[in-house]
């Protein structure tokens, strides 16, 4: 959904289980977005590859999950959806789903100019080295400012 800053409701929400395991072979972290639309990172040090973290949430209370070291989007499948997403959010624990969510997290295809920015991103430590390669200024910009939005 675009124009509208993805955040927490407020008040009281029903309670929600989920399990987080990354499927991808990155380092995930798992972000909570609060009531002000801020990320709270739940991982100090990330979910490795393999790896589960069980989670009590809140309906109402969007996760989104990115790679740890270079801050690209990562997105999951959840229970029977086999229809990849970027933005969770939580169902309540009810009679028909009385256990937690398993949410699988994997990485997305990227557009071949996203995977290109993240290749030369990989390699280029300094920021400032960008300015040195010989390529468009909007790529530089792209390089150097990576653009971070949530599609829901």
């Amino acid at each position: 959904m675009r124009g509208k800053q993805l955040k927490s409701v407020t008040g009281p929400s029903a309670k929600s289980y989920a399990t987080y395991k990354n499927c991808s072979p990155r380092v995930a972290d798992i972000l909570w977005v609060n009531w002000e639309g801020a990320r709270v990172n739940y991982t100090k040090n990330g979910l490795k590859q393999g790896y589960k973290m069980h989670m009590n949430t809140y309906e109402g209370h969007p996760w989104i999950f990115r790679d740890h070291h270079s801050g690209d989007k990562l997105v999951f499948t959840a229970g029977t959806d086999r229809q990849s997403q970027e933005v969770f959010f939580p169902i309540p624990v009810d009679d028909q789903h009385p256990h937690a969510t398993q949410v699988n997290i994997q990485i997305p295809v990227y557009t071949l100019r996203e995977r290109s920015l993240q290749v030369v991103r990989n390699f280029i430590k300094d920021k400032s080295d960008f300015d040195k390669l010989e390529i468009p200024l909007e790529l530089k910009s792209q390089l150097a400012n990576p653009e971070d939005t949530v599609e829901w």
